[in-house]
């Protein structure tokens, strides 16, 4: 009866420490996609605004 109350235990924690840690691990994958898409926009907004003045630069220049 007490290895059986056990096993069950043991199983019960088991489970929660798995959807602790499959939650965990959803959050962890959701930042770093969120921080790669922020630092990917930053990028393109940065190419854009060099290219940007880049022609204004030569359109100046000529």
């Amino acid at each position: 009866m007490l290895c059986l109350l056990l096993c069950l235990l043991f199983g019960v924690l088991l489970r929660i420490m798995v959807m602790v840690f499959a939650a965990v691990v959803m959050v962890v994958v959701c930042v770093v996609m969120v921080v790669v898409l922020a630092v990917s926009l930053l990028l393109l907004l940065l190419l854009c605004l060099v290219l940007l003045f880049m022609v204004c630069h030569d359109d100046s220049f000529n």
